[in-house]
């Protein structure tokens, strides 16, 4: 269930989105970011990140992914800065004292291996905070489309630091200890109120201020628009809107994946698709060789690609987030559908 944490304030912090008559759609969305590069080229990337500023010079140690980032939230929320709000509890703000007990994460079970006797045991403990076990930031946000800008918004409410939790099991003392892992989120830190000042407002990479920036691709956990619960829906499909206007407008700017601007003129070939399908005959054996063209529509384009930018500001003691681009994404398959990849259908940027 999505967003129920704040159900009494979520209305007014949409409110001034879904009045704009120019908002013909929105959605909820409920997404984790992983702020740790893939460690396996082969795995499925959750997302993309590039870190453009990770810097705090009175550290001892580099930073790598996003420890600078999670301490600085955890600090802020520990000294009461950013206030923090109860995971499960809707809307209870806890105090500094409950911060600080959620993020002893309290007693876990341990296995440790002795080397005289070569033999696992298990013991009990209170975990430290250890703020690189955070592996990411899960985010309740809305996504909304401005019918007259031609393009996606997003405005993000909260967001709560996750780490992954290994909790032990042994079902069956005659077997091999296990564990299971598991998502953990101590509490629920608000973002600011949403205002279009806010949000047309540019932060910089290079301002003194931001000690902490990234770039954001989703990739894996692009949200899926007909899954997402809407609560504002116009008459057509919002992907098919979207579609139109970068077909017909030629005065509508998007990019291709290298960046480069797409000319008006070639737009009416990205749209058409070519299937070629073979059949036999079962009596002559004679093979027919069947080519289609058909016109991409809404039906083909079920994800979007979101591209945000984070920053750290360390005088407001807040995270900025902020969307940068977005891309509707197409499922192309392969080889009478063995393989299948997603292909952005074409890029569309807010700078």
């Amino acid at each position: 269930m999505l967003f129920v944490i704040f159900p009494l304030l979520l209305p007014a912090q949409y409110e001034g989105i879904l009045k704009d008559p120019d908002v013909i759609w929105a959605a909820e969305m409920d997404i984790t970011y992983n702020l740790r590069p893939p460690g396996d080229a082969d795995s499925t990337r959750q997302n993309q990140i590039v870190f453009w500023k990770n810097y705090n010079p009175e550290s001892t140690f580099p930073y790598r992914d996003g420890e600078l980032l999670i301490e600085k939230m955890m600090v802020a929320a520990c000294s009461g800065d950013w206030p923090a709000w109860q995971y499960e509890e809707a809307g209870r703000r806890l105090s500094k004292e409950e911060v600080a007990k959620q993020l002893t994460f309290g007693e876990e079970m341990y296995v440790v291996f002795d080397v005289e006797t070569l033999k696992d045991s298990v013991v009990v403990g209170s975990s430290v905070r250890d703020f690189s076990t955070f592996i990411g930031i899960r985010a309740k946000q809305l996504l909304y489309f401005d019918v007259k800008k031609g393009e996606f918004g997003l405005f993000t409410s909260s967001i709560a630091p996750v780490r992954y939790k290994f909790d032990y099991f042994n079902a069956n003392p005659d077997t091999w200890m296990g564990f299971h892992k598991s998502e953990y989120a101590p509490f629920w830190l608000k973002m600011q109120a949403f205002s279009k000042k806010a949000e047309k407002k540019k932060t910089k990479v290079d301002d003194s201020k931001v000690s902490w920036a990234a770039r954001i691709n989703t990739e894996d956990n692009s949200p899926v628009i007909n899954d997402l619960h809407t609560l504002k829906v116009g008459k057509s499909p919002v992907m098919q809107v979207l579609l139109d206007r970068f077909h017909f407008d030629r005065h509508y700017k998007a990019f291709n994946t290298s960046g480069e601007l797409i000319p008006f003129t070639i737009r009416d070939k990205i749209f058409l698709t070519r299937d070629t399908i073979q059949t036999i005959d079962p009596e002559t054996s004679a093979i027919t060789i069947i080519v289609t063209d058909k016109t991409v529509d809404a039906d083909q384009i079920s994800k979007l690609r979101l591209v945000e930018d984070w920053f750290w500001d360390d005088r407001k003691k807040r995270l900025i987030i902020r969307l940068a681009g977005f891309a509707p994404i197409r499922m192309k398959s392969f080889l009478n559908d063995y393989y299948s990849i997603d292909t952005p259908l074409f890029y569309r940027t807010k700078d």
